[in-house]
């Protein structure tokens, strides 16, 4: 007999009960174990909530494209969210690798409370800075901007500073949730830190599609709620963590001198290194229109395969590069790096190698609707294909540049990004004029293949010294090396 249908539900929950405890247990057999299992386990949790956030944005980015086409109105849009991004990633994207060094070698060795005074103290720094940006920001917006858009209109023009003004409330929301998603990945709760990022393209979306009449002041209205819904989430998160998020100043301990020493150099270097972004629009906004939105367009389908990869890796090792460093384990420090430099060569050269043969056709089937026409489909699936030469050094430059983080050697990531920005601007000037638009983005690309060759030898050197410390003193070691 079949039975009841309520034995029948019984017996299916049953099966899927039993069927979610197998994949728990092979889950857990297949990331726990050796340290390089865990930073695997914590790589696809954030690469698979990474891959959510992409379907969401990429969702908005055929809105926008079936929308605005490579209109004036989208230069004008991304011209004007570069500058507070650009503050954004260097002053709250430079806090996690900061601080979670320190954080996680003060836990390990003085206690929770003492690494949760280091955290309050560094939040008001941080908080400081992100105010006093976004104020000079604002104030030098009429110097700035004429700069990024030389080849604007006036009206063009106009469009941009308007929107631009739109943005600068966001600089403080989003610096803030850069900060306390480094902290839930320090607490390695790395899934909701990584899907509170869709919160910033569904805004997007609704934004869109709530005021259809508005258009581009629609779509900038939407990105800057979506910074603001990331901010409160995030915020309560750590909360139900039992970290606490009020502003308490606990003096300048020689841990938070310490964060600030790492903080400055990485905020800067962040900094250098974003301007090369700058950099890009600008030439782009000197060629002919629809340059800017034609090399983001080339831009997204790269940038979406490096999040998903490289990124989300680089999210999943700082913490537990951290703790090897602290506990001065070098070689599993040497065998992580050698393990996950293959996976990054051996996953990376088919998919360079599918954006190269295939690119017109991903270009065609991802954007070519609405104002998003054939002669567009040309010129981002040029600048598409150049982009992806960067994919395989991007992934393992970010994977030295956790290590030399971890090392609290962040001045040598100003030096590689000062190199680097010097490399881009030159190439950027003499490939665009060659070759136009697409030139920008093989700059780019040549660039990371630089700032790969630069990171080796500096996290080789880093990494010699602090073994020899080690054999010099273990307590030097634990005091962040040399």
């Amino acid at each position: 007999m079949i039975g009841t249908p309520a034995s029948i539900a019984a017996r299916c929950e049953k099966v899927l009960q039993l069927f979610q405890q197998r994949i728990g247990r092979w889950w857990r057999r297949l990331t726990s174990g050796t340290t390089n299992r865990s930073i695997f386990g914590a790589a696809v949790t954030v690469g698979g909530a990474t891959g959510l956030v992409s379907l969401v944005a990429m969702s908005r980015e055929l809105i926008v494209a079936a929308e605005f086409g490579t209109s004036n109105a989208l230069d004008a849009f991304l011209v004007a969210i570069v500058l507070p991004m650009f503050v954004i990633n260097a002053i709250g994207g430079s806090f996690a690798a900061a601080l979670i060094p320190t954080f996680i070698r003060v836990r390990e060795h003085e206690g929770k409370d003492q690494a949760q005074h280091v955290f309050s103290s560094v939040m008001i720094l941080g908080a400081l800075f992100l105010m006093t940006a976004s104020l000079l920001l604002a104030l030098a917006n009429s110097l700035l901007l004429p700069v990024l858009t030389s080849g604007f209109d006036q009206d063009k023009f106009l469009l941009t500073q308007q929107l631009f003004l739109l943005f600068v409330p966001a600089i403080f929301f989003g610096g803030m949730a850069s900060m306390w998603s480094a902290m839930l990945n320090a607490e390695e709760r790395f899934a909701l830190a990584a899907l509170s990022q869709a919160l910033i393209p569904l805004a997007a979306i609704l934004a869109l599609v709530a005021a259809r009449g508005s258009g581009i002041y629609a779509l900038t209205a939407g990105v800057a709620g979506g910074y603001a819904a990331r901010f409160c989430v995030l915020g309560w998160a750590l909360n139900r963590e039992g970290v606490s998020l009020w502003p308490r100043w606990n003096g300048l301990s020689p841990e938070v001198r310490h964060v600030v020493a790492q903080y400055l150099p990485m905020a800067a270097g962040s900094a250098i290194l974003g301007t090369t972004v700058l950099v890009d629009r600008a030439f782009a906004a000197a060629l002919a229109p629809g340059s800017v939105a034609t090399l983001d367009f080339g831009a997204k389908v790269g940038l979406l395969i490096t999040g998903l990869g490289a990124a989300a890796l680089g999210t999943a090792v700082l913490p537990h590069f951290s703790r090897m460093v602290a506990n001065a384990e070098w070689d599993q420090v040497r065998h992580t790096i050698r393990t996950f430099s293959s996976m990054i060569v051996l996953a990376s050269i088919p998919i360079v190698g599918i954006l190269l043969v295939f690119s017109r056709p991903i270009v065609e089937i991802i954007f070519q609707r609405g104002a998003f026409t054939e002669s567009d489909v040309s010129q981002v699936a040029w600048v598409q294909s150049l982009y992806s030469l960067q994919i395989p050094f991007f992934g393992m430059g970010i994977l030295l540049a956790r290590l030399l983080s971890s090392l609290g050697a962040n001045h040598f990531l100003l030096w590689q990004a000062s190199i680097c920005l010097a490399i881009n601007m030159v190439l950027s000037f003499v490939l665009s004029r060659a070759i136009g638009v697409a030139g920008i983005s093989l700059s780019t690309s040549l660039m990371y293949v630089a700032a790969f060759c630069i990171l080796s030898f500096m996290a080789s050197r880093r990494l010699g010294d602090a073994e020899r410390g080690r054999c010099r003193s273990s307590e030097l070691a634990r005091r962040t090396l040399c």
